[in-house]
């Protein structure tokens, strides 16, 4: 019997020791990257009136480093340590492409801002492709300047045309 005592005690001390531990809730967040120019979304091989002449952009990418969203209390929730956004159209379509980066898992909360680097930063940009998979974003060859030892952060091509009147 005072066994039994000790034990049924000792099992009411351990269930009241426990404290409920605060559930924390998730949703899912996205961020929408858009490129403009001017006023208008910019699209991939579309003339843009620029000066005297026409303007067509035929490739667009760039890097983002760590992505992360601020708290109200200042606090900081990463989304990502680097992004490579690629506004270049794959196939024929030719409408303005955006870029999400979707995450299932943020904590509920209040968020006054997102923030983020743009290229890659510096203990991501001392590394090479060779160390990354090739489906990361740093993992490309064509996206590092060997002679630099670099990535090169940022990729706009097209071409000017003079308006002929």
């Amino acid at each position: 019997m005072k066994n039994y005592l000790a034990l049924v005690l000792l099992c009411t001390l351990t269930i009241l020791s426990c404290k409920k531990e605060a559930s924390i809730q998730f949703t899912k967040f996205t961020a929408d990257f858009s490129n403009t120019f001017g006023n208008q979304d910019l699209q991939i091989n579309q003339s843009y009136i620029y000066g005297d002449g026409n303007i067509k952009f035929e490739t667009l990418h760039y890097f983002l480093s760590d992505i992360a969203l601020v708290k109200e209390d200042g606090s900081i929730v990463k989304l990502s340590e680097v992004e490579r956004l690629d506004f270049t159209p794959t196939g024929t379509d030719q409408s303005p492409i955006h870029f999400q980066l979707v995450r299932d898992s943020i904590p509920v909360g209040k968020y006054t801002a997102l923030r983020f680097g743009f290229g890659v930063k510096p203990s991501l940009n001392a590394l090479s492709p060779a160390q990354f998979k090739v489906e990361d974003p740093l993992g490309k060859n064509a996206d590092y300047w060997q002679s630099w030892r670099s990535y090169i952060f940022s990729t706009m091509e097209g071409r000017q045309r003079p308006t002929h009147t």
